[in-house]
Formats: structure tokens, sequence, C-alpha cells
């Protein structure tokens, strides 16, 4: 079973990972005029989605190995997303960093979906 630090660290990152709105992530017109990350809504919709969810769920009954997973996976997925927020079109190449990062969130939010759906399946939340 999850450790309560296990419990602490996920519902922490996540506090972290959800705390600036998708809307600030996806546009930001004064930083960086028309370039967007519009193309990675989709991808933050699900991270925070989830989440959410899972802060709300008794994520201690989730197996330590389990718990070791989401904690990385989110961990990866927040350094994504604090790449969005430090993002600036002055560094050059800002289109091609654009379209790096958005890769990361959505490899962060494909890994994030996989293992929630493998937490499921083996009932480690009960159906």
């Amino acid at each position: 079973m999850a450790t309560p630090d296990q419990v602490q660290k996920i519902r922490s990152v996540v506090d972290t990972l959800t705390k600036t709105p998708i809307d600030a992530l996806v546009s930001n017109q004064q930083k960086w005029g028309a370039i967007s990350f519009e193309s990675a809504r989709r991808d933050l919709d699900a991270m925070f989605g989830l989440g959410r969810h899972i802060k709300e769920l008794p994520i201690d009954i989730v197996p330590d190995g389990l718990a070791d997973d989401f904690l990385r996976l989110f961990n990866l997925a927040n350094a994504a997303v604090q790449k969005i927020t430090t993002f600036t079109i002055e560094s050059g190449n800002a289109t091609e960093q654009r379209d790096e990062i958005v890769a990361q969130v959505h490899q962060s939010a494909d890994q994030l979906l996989k293992t929630a759906k493998a937490m499921y399946k083996e009932g480690a939340l009960g159906r």
C-alpha cells in the first residue's frame, strides 16, 4: 500500500501541476504573441482531470509501486507544465521549443492515462 509520504507527495505535485489555469497555459499573447500551446490543451485537460480525480480517490490503498509510478509521472508532467510557464519567445527557435514542450506534455498525459488504466484494471481502487 502507498505510504503516507507517497500520498502527500502525489497530492503536493498535483496541486503544483494544476495551480495555473489551462487557459493561461495555452495562450499568453502579451508574452508570446501569436504562438500558443493550444495544441496541448487536450493533454493538459487529461492531466489536470486525472490529477484532480487522483486527489479525491483513496490513493493510500494503491500498491506502493504504482504510487511510485504516479509520483514519477506527475513530476514529469509538472516539469513539462513548468516549461510552459517559463517559455519565452526571446530564447530563439520559439516554435521549435514550443513543439518540443507540446510533445513532452503529450507524452506525460499518455503515460499517466496508461498508468491510471492499469490501476483500474488491477482493481487497485475498486470498480
